[in-house]
């Protein structure tokens, strides 16, 4: 760690979310994004404020409190693994690799060798879900869970949707059930993916993805016996509140919609950048740091990926 007051990070990638991490730095006080690992970049980029090497593997040699890695998603376990061994404390992008195997792996080492990585499991970070998490404590159990991430694109030929959009909606989904679904079906038709997963003691949930819907979409439903919250991100993020009263005929149900709940206009990006650069620094918080979560994303993930080959429900 260095002992100046500001935050010396590595970046690899500067893809378009390698470069949002850069505007996103640039507007935290104490933070900076001083070395940019890339082939692509030529030294002076970004009005020569930040150094550009060609090979990440020289971060070791380098004097940086910590790293991103926004790379494309078969390249995030050299790299982490590299940086663990190294003892750089890391931000990783969502999801943390493509199998469990070597998920579980990364997870064994930060944990033996005590370096701190945060997955940047976006959605988690956004106020509207945290706040919607905190009510969901006060008001009950969930019953069910409908959540949406849609747009027009991105179209990678790395990555399937599957892989791409789903992150965010399973880690939202596990994080408020706290735990593994049973079974796991997945269905795909004309680029729109249906993940339904199965909690048992009839909790369940349905993930909707999409590349090629023509609005930005991110709703997140959470039922419970007699509430609904609702988190919706576009046009601005907000959180509201319904009451539910099932008919005595169990025909219909009567909605009555409550006060939206204030939330905090932060950005989930800015969050995630900020609570790591705190929580890396000496007594900083690291609760929400460590693999354990995006291991078990990726045990879901792997499951509605052999659901869809084989067409049948998966039980985990």
């Amino acid at each position: 760690m260095s002992t100046g007051r500001r935050l010396k990070l590595g970046l690899v990638g500067v893809g378009r979310w390698g470069q949002r991490f850069i505007k996103t730095a640039e507007n935290i006080e104490g933070v900076d994004i001083e070395w940019v690992a890339s082939n692509s970049l030529k030294n002076g980029y970004y009005e020569k404020r930040i150094k550009v090497i060609p090979d990440w593997h020289d971060f070791a040699t380098l004097d940086i409190d910590g790293a991103i890695i926004a790379t494309p998603p078969d390249t995030h376990a050299e790299i982490l693994e590299n940086f663990i061994a190294s003892g750089i404390p890391s931000i990783v992008e969502k999801p943390l690799c493509l199998d469990i195997r070597t998920a579980n792996h990364l997870n064994e080492l930060s944990t033996l060798n005590d370096v701190p990585v945060l997955v940047d499991h976006t959605q988690l970070f956004q106020p509207a879900f945290e706040a919607l998490h905190k009510r969901v404590t006060q008001l009950g159990s969930v019953r069910y869970i409908r959540s949406e991430g849609m747009g027009m694109g991105p179209f990678r030929s790395d990555v399937p949707i599957l892989w791409d959009w789903s992150p965010h909606d399973i880690s939202m989904c596990l994080t408020l059930l706290a735990g593994l679904p049973k079974y796991v079906y997945a269905a795909e038709d004309q680029n729109f993916l249906t993940i339904s997963l199965d909690f048992g003691q009839q909790i369940k949930s349905t993930i909707v993805n999409s590349n090629v819907f023509p609005e930005k979409r991110r709703s997140f439903c959470a039922y419970m016996d007699s509430q609904l919250l609702h988190f919706t991100e576009y046009p601005d993020a907000r959180l509201t509140e319904y009451k539910l009263d099932l008919a005595e005929s169990q025909d219909f149900y009567s909605i009555e919609r409550l006060e939206p709940i204030k939330i905090s206009s932060a950005k989930p990006l800015d969050r995630v950048v900020r609570y790591f650069a705190q929580g890396i620094k000496k007594g900083g918080n690291q609760d929400r740091f460590g693999l354990d979560l995006a291991c078990d994303v990726l045990r879901v993930i792997e499951a509605a990926s052999q659901s869809l080959s084989k067409n049948v429900q998966i039980r985990l």
